[in-house]
């Protein structure tokens, strides 16, 4: 599970920075917690799950603006790895991929898209991956446990190929390799 950072930068919008801004400073507050005021840059660290955060500025007469209220949804759960990927021939120059569709938190969950990846040399690591040709698609994930397929042309006759899947979730978390 991995935490989300939230860097909060104090600057007058009507100003181009904030040493002569009309702001005096900003105060934040994180779920149910109390406001914090800062004066300058201010970096606080979210766990995984919903929090809501509210936030405003006062200038130095004493005016304090109305709240602003954004709720934030820190999503550190990869989506579940693809360990069934296969590829059937279909003509001289294309192959059928299938495979099970994963769920986006875990087994939970519509996943937002896939990365695929073809060469003619095993992809077997992270480094693999920087030096291989990613397949432009955009197949609609299905729900998890579904099957998935996707035909890939323009292949070169008589050549071995190999293939590579990820799952990429809302926040661009990625699926085990």
């Amino acid at each position: 599970k991995n935490p989300a950072e939230i860097v909060f930068v104090p600057v007058d919008p009507q100003i181009d920075g904030f040493q002569n801004s009309v702001v005096d400073f900003t105060e934040f507050k994180i779920d149910i917690g109390p406001f914090t005021r800062y004066y300058s840059t201010q970096s606080i660290r979210l766990e995984e799950g919903l929090h809501t955060l509210q936030f405003r500025s006062g200038d130095r007469a004493g005016n304090i603006e109305a709240d602003h209220i954004l709720t934030i949804n820190v999503d550190g759960t990869l989506p579940s790895q693809i360990i069934d990927l296969t590829a059937i021939a279909t003509s001289e120059n294309s192959i059928l991929l299938n495979w099970t569709a994963p769920g986006d938190d875990g087994i939970v969950g519509r996943v937002q898209s896939y990365d695929i990846w073809v060469s003619s040399s095993p992809i077997l690591t992270e480094t693999d991956l920087a030096s291989v040709g990613k397949i432009s698609q955009s197949i609609v994930p299905d729900l998890p446990d579904t099957n998935e397929s996707f035909i890939v042309t323009g292949l070169l006759e008589n050549t071995q190929f190999y293939f590579a899947i990820r799952a990429r979730d809302k926040v661009d978390n990625l699926s085990p390799l």
